[in-house]
């Protein structure tokens, strides 16, 4: 192999495993638990990659599907973030291995080998934990498409998610559900007609109607702060892609 090419490839190895996803919580606990090995690409949760692209994909080879190296990690203090103890961290979705607690900061649970097929987004929510009292919530969507990505592909991306991803212990409620599942299916319209930007302003109605009935939950269940999170990074995404679609 050419030396060029493999200080490419060195490089980019180096620039996956420096990477960092905060997770997308509030600015002032979002530093609590982060995601290593990747690099955020939309907002503060969202990876998308394009299949083949060593800069995210870990196996730089287009074989259809993304691969990720993940550790979920305590994080390190800001100046507008502290740090703080865990007594308990809770993982749904793809399986991304916590740390032991109580943990230094800095310290990172093993490597997840993760595999995300083209045209097959998975989540994962986490929630830190001392005690009763939450002291971090973060989501980290993937996300692996096969060519050039543009705003519509990560409104697709988010919209595909399976709302379990939330951890919620009981059915998702209907009312966060069905607005969300009908958001997905006005940008996934709006693809098949990209001259109708109004159905995308259409989806971001319904994404409000989620986030609504999202805040209700998290009153009296902690898993609808991670919906939350959710519903709240998808907004973004799909907002990211009415604005290129109105320009």
């Amino acid at each position: 192999m050419r030396p060029v090419i493999v200080a490419a490839l060195f490089l980019a190895i180096v620039q996956v495993s420096q990477a960092e996803v905060l997770g997308g919580g509030l600015a002032n606990t979002d530093c609590r638990l982060v995601f290593r090995g990747v690099t955020a690409t939309n907002a503060n949760s969202g990876v998308v990659c394009t299949d083949g692209d060593p800069g995210c994909d870990a196996d730089g080879v287009a074989d259809g599907a993304c691969h990720f190296a993940v550790r979920l990690c305590t994080g390190t203090p800001t100046s507008g973030c502290d740090t703080a103890t865990f007594s308990s961290i809770s993982v749904t979705g793809l399986h991304v291995p916590p740390p032991h607690v109580p943990a230094p900061d800095g310290t990172c649970g093993p490597t997840a080998d993760l595999e995300v097929p083209v045209g097959t987004p998975s989540g994962t929510t986490v929630l830190g934990r001392d005690g009763s009292e939450l002291r971090d919530v973060d989501y980290l969507q993937l996300c692996c498409v096969s060519g050039e990505t543009t705003p519509l592909d990560a409104a697709r991306c988010a919209l595909a998610v399976d709302l379990k991803v939330g951890g919620c212990s009981r059915r998702v409620p209907a009312v966060i559900r069905l607005p969300f599942n009908r958001a997905r299916e006005l940008v996934k319209a709006f693809a098949a007609a990209p001259s109708r930007p109004r159905l995308l302003k259409q989806a971001l109605g319904r994404l409000a109607a989620a986030h609504r009935a999202v805040q209700r939950l998290a009153k009296h269940d902690q898993c609808g702060d991670a919906l939350g999170l959710v519903v709240t990074y998808t907004q973004g995404v799909v907002g990211a892609a009415r604005s290129a679609a109105t320009r």
